[in-house]
């Protein structure tokens, strides 16, 4: 038991970890809440896949409980789930943009 106590402490105090800890918790709430903006405003996909990544992703470590933790990230799979879909249903030439002209390049 000591073993694990020394193993535990050390890792609390360890600075690259905290780093670690601090990086994974910004890009778990950060993330999905730029890719559904990202979505809804791009028109790439229906812009409740969108929203529903948007506020699940940023709702859910907010949220006081587990239940209501999960169900953020239910909501969060739902928008995932939906957005994938309509990519997948996508063809390449409508994935991908058009060259960009003169003006949009000054």
């Amino acid at each position: 038991m000591t073993t694990m106590a020394e193993i535990q402490k050390a890792m609390e105090d360890d600075p690259v970890q905290l780093a670690a800890g601090l990086l994974f918790i910004l890009g778990i709430v950060a993330g999905p809440l730029l890719l559904g903006l990202a979505l809804w405003r791009s028109g790439a996909a229906p812009a409740w896949t969108g929203i529903l990544l948007a506020a699940g992703g940023f709702t859910h470590p907010f949220m006081p409980g587990h239940v209501a933790s999960g169900v953020g990230l239910l909501v969060t799979a739902v928008g995932f789930a939906g957005a994938s879909v309509a990519l997948l249903r996508m063809r390449d030439d409508e994935f991908d943009l058009p060259p960009a002209g003169p003006a949009a390049r000054a």
